[in-house]
């Protein structure tokens, strides 16, 4: 991917942003088109780990031993776009830490298709879906997420990948700052209710970072329109992988409303800074 910087040398470009119309603009060569999409977002059921039975003398219940399974995916274009825009949030998050005094660790990328074996992050059953593993510090990509994306949204289909990359890369930074361990802390001492209101936020300042990189990544201007487009191309996509009940959907895109989350997309895009990323929760929340 070739970046350029922009005149005031902070500001990184990965494609030019030139909309002849307030609705439309380009990203990966594609242009996003305004389309009309009416979606109701469900709430997110989270299957548990599955248990397995091994034979002994007697068969027993107990959890494998954990086990990541690393597929190679072929070349196509989904995967030369994935790789590109994972680099890009690599390139802009390294910068903003170092600019903050920060170390910043770059995350593993893992690209599968469809469905991937993730013991070491706690999935027993397949996951499917794009997700963010902080045992490996890996970012997870189903591209047949994108694939479905592209024939159901087409038109929306490019900024979506790129806003679902950049959300899990907020994860990895929420891992970087500290915040996931205080979420986890939290946990213990929290009801399920007060927990899960928490683990929302959480979702919303991955949403946060993500604006941020956006940022940074985009020469030209993106509409607030596009932004809620691509938003809701990702959580209804995601809202119909929850119909397949032998999978795990490790981070569905639905765990708040999609005025919300553009909300906090739109927030982090329009400031540019991870500091301001800890609004997103109420004070006392992570104490």
């Amino acid at each position: 991917m070739q970046l350029s910087k922009k005149s005031d040398s902070d500001k990184v470009s990965i494609h030019e942003h030139k909309p002849a119309k307030r609705t439309n603009f380009a990203l990966i060569g594609g242009i996003i088109g305004v389309v009309a999409i009416c979606i109701y977002i469900v709430t997110a059921v989270f299957p548990t780990k599955l248990l397995s039975q091994v034979q002994d003398d007697m068969p027993v219940e107990q959890l494998p031993a954990p086990v990541n399974y690393h597929p190679v995916v072929p070349a196509s274009p989904l995967k030369k776009s994935s790789e590109k825009l994972f680099a890009n949030t690599d390139e802009v998050f390294g910068r903003l830490f170092r600019q903050m005094g920060k170390k910043y660790t770059k995350p593993a990328l893992q690209l599968f298709n469809d469905t991937i074996t993730a013991g070491g992050c706690g999935y027993v059953r397949v996951a499917t879906g794009p997700f963010y593993c902080q045992q490996d510090k890996a970012i997870y990509i189903d591209l047949a997420f994108f694939t479905d994306l592209q024939k159901r949204f087409a038109s929306a289909s490019d900024l979506s990948q790129a806003y679902i990359i950049a959300h899990q890369a907020g994860h990895h930074i929420q891992y970087l700052l500290g915040i996931t361990a205080k979420l986890e802390l939290a946990k213990g001492t929290l009801t399920p209710p007060a927990y899960q209101k928490l683990v929302d936020k959480q979702e919303l300042q991955a949403d946060y970072y993500a604006g941020v990189w956006a940022h940074y990544a985009f020469k030209n201007p993106i509409d607030h329109i596009d932004i809620t487009i691509a938003v809701t191309a990702a959580t209804q996509t995601s809202t119909d992988l929850e119909q397949k009940p032998d999978r795990i959907q490790p981070d569905p895109f639905n765990h708040s409303t999609i005025s919300e989350r553009t909300k906090w997309f739109s927030r982090g895009y329009d400031t540019g800074s991870l500091k301001q990323g800890d609004a997103v929760f109420e004070k006392g929340d992570l104490d």
